[in-house]
């Protein structure tokens, strides 16, 4: 039978979708169906494994063969229904010709022979918000899909499946007539949602935020920088049947990220959305874990039908940016997650209950490298005091550090200078991977030459690997600077840099090597002298 009729308890749990106006009537007669030896039982085939259904007797009667067919007469109210209430609801609606607050139950089903399918669906509505606490319930088996839940031995009469589960799907439940064994595929229709995180690095400047590339679940950033995310979500496919659809991104950042509030883009396909057709909000999130004092956003559309454009195939897309900030550490990968909330039930015009799709997460790594300041003739004795700063590629730009972390660039002349410590050790944190930066030596240490042109420049280009293990977060399986790979790139450190300086030249010292020289050379000319007045006599002579 194609008629699909929603239905709810508790939380109201269905939408619904007619394809025909059926007979629910005195006596109708459905060709096909088990013979009566068979137990009436209801078996629903499922894609999805997330199911907990409910069977509600709508209509019951007297089950009886008719010309070799299966026949419901003397139709009554079932037991899965409140059928004052929703007689009431019927009746003060006006729904049916003729059906008052004393009609029968035979009364409704002789009216809904005669209903179009917009009626048949208001009926449907006002069914699924009058549902009793008398339910069949079902059994789930299989591992895999198609997974199939079945219910025990059910009174004959006519069924709404009821998916009782806010959290698995959007329902679209057809009602049944169940004289026998009878199997029917789930009409269920899930939105689903996912998130990317955009690596930039080697791509051009035009593509940067485009919604097509370079998308994956990791990426490189350095501190500072503006990161790329995409949302991208898909809506039930019996929108039509809705009034109200209601749907929304909830989004959610870690802490080592500040949103981007203006920077929010919505499209239906390639369409982009005007901003007034939905709102952005945003709060500091207090659970604990992974996410605690982090940002949740969320991108809201009181009703997406009011959004040109939208249909059952519409994929909606969010692309947004956030800043990865000094609150991310080397190595750990800055998770970011989302999942749609979106309406479940066309049986509420209002686009209550609300259903949630499971949460797709991303992740962002940065990095540091450890330096040391050494003589370079002796690498193990570390030299203090020399001074540095962090510069671009081209070094045109310098970077501006607090506590050892990439803040940002400046002038080459107004970023920050790193004073090499007693010990000789510094740390330079939130470096991206794949990308040139230099240290530039600007003061030498006491007593050491200051290298000229390249040579003042030391390179720091760090290529990383990051892997994911299944049911595990990715993680840092190969940190290199250059050819050298780190021993521990877990961590996202790369130590250790060393920088080496040669000391200056030595001026003599009274009593010194310097001294011996001066003397003998100042003997040597004396006694040339001395050579040259008796050579000169002897001519002379």
């Amino acid at each position: 039978m194609s008629r699909q009729i929603s239905v709810q308890r508790g939380v109201r749990a269905v939408a619904v979708a007619f394809a025909t106006v059926l007979a629910l009537l005195l006596a109708v007669s459905f060709p096909g169906l088990a013979k009566a030896a068979d137990d009436p039982t209801i078996t629903v085939t499922s894609q999805e494994g997330d199911h907990t259904y409910g069977a509600y007797q709508v209509f019951k009667g007297d089950l009886a063969d008719v010309d070799g067919k299966k026949v419901l007469s003397n139709i009554e109210w079932g037991t899965g229904v409140k059928s004052t209430e929703l007689l009431a609801a019927v009746a003060g609606a006006n729904l049916l010709d003729g059906v008052t607050a004393g009609s029968s139950a035979a009364d409704v089903a002789k009216a809904l022979e005669k209903a179009d399918s917009d009626t048949a669906l208001a009926f449907a509505k006002l069914v699924s918000k009058n549902l009793s606490d008398t339910k069949a319930d079902f059994t789930k088996s299989g591992d895999a899909a198609p997974f199939t839940y079945k219910t025990g031995k059910v009174a004959p009469g006519y069924y709404v499946v009821v998916d009782m589960d806010t959290n698995a799907a959007a329902l679209t439940t057809p009602i049944l007539q169940v004289v026998g064994p009878v199997e029917v595929a789930s009409k269920s229709s899930v939105p689903t949602s996912d998130k990317k995180v955009q690596e930039t690095t080697g791509i051009d400047a035009s593509k940067v935020n485009d919604g097509e590339t370079a998308y994956d679940v990791t990426a490189n950033y350095e501190i500072g920088a503006d990161v790329p995310f995409l949302l991208t979500g898909t809506v039930s496919k019996n929108l039509a049947d809705y009034k109200t659809y209601k749907y929304a991104f909830v989004d959610e950042l870690s802490k080592g990220f500040d949103f981007n509030a203006d920077s929010v883009e919505v499209y239906v396909g390639a369409t982009k959305v005007d901003a007034g057709k939905y709102t952005v909000t945003s709060e500091k999130i207090a659970d604990a874990g992974d996410y605690q004092d982090g940002t949740r956003i969320r991108i809201d559309f009181a009703n997406l039908k009011d959004v040109p454009g939208v249909t059952a195939d519409s994929t909606i897309t969010v692309r947004y940016t956030a800043k990865l900030n000094e609150k991310s550490e080397a190595g750990k990968p800055q998770p970011n997650k989302v999942h749609v909330e979106y309406s479940k039930s066309a049986s509420d015009d209002e686009g209550e209950p609300t259903g949630k799709t499971p949460d797709k997460e991303v992740f962002v790594f940065t990095y540091k490298v450890d330096s040391e300041k050494v003589d370079a003739d002796k690498p193990e004795t570390k030299l203090e005091g020399a001074e540095f700063r962090l510069v671009n590629a081209d070094k045109t730009k310098a970077a501006t550090i607090s506590n050892g972390k990439i803040t940002g660039w400046a002038e080459l002349n107004a970023g920050t200078t790193i004073t090499v410590p007693n010990g000789g050790q510094f740390s330079v944190e939130g470096l991206d991977a794949d990308v040139q930066y230099y240290l530039e030596e600007t003061k030498a240490p006491t007593g050491y030459n200051l290298p000229s042109g390249d040579a003042k420049y030391t390179s720091i280009k760090l290529t990383a690997k990051v892997e994911a293990k299944e049911g595990q977060k990715p993680a840092v399986t190969e940190l290199k600077l250059g050819e050298k790979a780190d021993a521990s790139p877990a961590d996202g450190s790369f130590s250790t840099l060393q920088i080496k300086n040669s000391k200056g030249s030595t001026l003599p010292e009274t009593g010194g090597i310097g001294t011996t020289i001066f003397t003998i050379v100042g003997v040597a000319a004396m006694v040339a002298a001395a050579g040259g007045f008796v050579l000169r006599n002897r001519k002379k002579a």
